[in-house]
């Protein structure tokens, strides 16, 4: 079986969780997924239907999955070059609530 998403700013444990009973998942940067010039009305729905003929045809390109200690460092450096976005940001709760376990060395 093969699933894929698009990239979204909690994280890649999603991936992670599904790969480990064997379920390849491939994570899309929305910018690479092909689209239409007339189609500009955007939801949930017409996406996964865009994400799923387009992985059905092979024409996606799935972006690289990092391991957890660097996904960790590169949020760090995001905090601490950026503190403001901690702080100001509508993402706030998301950015927080990203990490529940502790990165695995």
């Amino acid at each position: 079986m093969l699933v894929c998403y698009e990239a979204r700013p909690t994280g890649f444990e999603m991936t992670r969780l599904l790969d480990e009973p064997g379920v390849a998942c491939q994570v899309i940067a929305p910018g690479l997924v092909p689209r239409e010039a007339t189609d500009r009305v955007k939801t949930d729905r017409r996406d996964a239907r865009k994400l799923a003929r387009a992985l059905r045809a092979d024409s996606l390109t799935p972006i690289r999955i990092p391991a957890r200690l660097e996904e960790a460092f590169r949020d760090l450096i995001r905090t601490r070059t950026r503190p403001e976005v901690l702080l100001f940001s509508p993402r706030t709760p998301t950015v927080l609530g990203k990490r529940r376990t502790t990165p695995e060395c």
